[in-house]
């Protein structure tokens, strides 16, 4: 993959989201090779994070926590603990390798001088909520091209 500078570009929530599917029909030997986040990044390949939805949940801060936790949900099963990542890589994973997979970090992907300013203000810090709240959060704000789009304090029509 890195050879041939192909993207992983994962869904994260299809760990959590169809758990007996996958665990089921994968078995316990391919379930622990399913989504290797750390294994691409040790051989340097890049990723970015998706949801496949309507097939699997939507929520970009369900897909971080799975990728934080790797934990089945309505499960007490963590698959393959070793290939989790921190919480700032997870929201790399969907902020710039999305931007990357898309051929703009250019201009997304980051808040820097000259970039879009898109952006979302959450209920909480992604970075400090309890682990099992990250995927509770809501957006309160959006920007988009530096506009406000989403306020949640604004009447709504």
């Amino acid at each position: 993959m890195r050879k041939l500078q192909v993207i992983a570009s994962v869904q994260p929530s299809m760990l959590t989201t169809a758990p007996a599917v996958l665990l089921d029909q994968l078995g316990p030997a391919r379930a622990a090779t399913f989504l290797p986040y750390q294994t691409y990044k040790q051989y340097g390949i890049a990723m970015a994070g998706g949801s496949d939805a309507p097939a699997f949940e939507v929520n970009p801060y369900h897909g971080i926590w799975s990728v934080v936790t790797r934990r089945v949900r309505n499960a007490d099963v963590v698959v393959s603990p070793e290939q989790r990542l921190t919480r700032e890589e997870a929201l790399r994973l969907y902020v710039q390798g999305g931007a990357y997979l898309t051929f703009e970090e250019d201009v997304k992907g980051s808040i820097e001088p000259g970039k879009l300013a898109d952006f979302a203000v959450l209920s909480g810090d992604i970075l400090t909520v309890e682990e099992d709240s990250i995927p509770d959060l809501t957006p309160v704000l959006t920007i988009v091209g530096g506009r406000i789009v989403y306020d949640a304090a604004a009447p709504q029509p």
